[in-house]
């Protein structure tokens, strides 16, 4: 479950939201975040991925181009 998106992120701009449950990425499998960190770390910077996720119990596509995430403000 996405806990916190940052401003400005690749997640933001897919209108990925806090809540959401991403079930596959490019139709691969996802169960844990490792899995979602590390798939999503196998794509170059610019390529779009599809999302599977689940919002309050309906299953939506996104598509997220990878960039640079901004850095949290402290």
């Amino acid at each position: 479950m996405i806990t916190k998106i940052i401003q400005g992120s690749p997640a933001q701009q897919a209108c990925i939201v806090q809540g959401d449950i991403i079930l596959q990425v490019d139709s691969i499998e996802i169960k844990t975040i490792e899995e979602l960190v590390a798939e999503v770390h196998k794509h170059p910077i610019g390529k779009t991925l599809q999302m599977l996720v689940v919002r309050n119990g309906k299953k939506y596509l996104f598509e997220l181009k990878l960039n640079q995430t901004p850095s949290p403000v402290s």
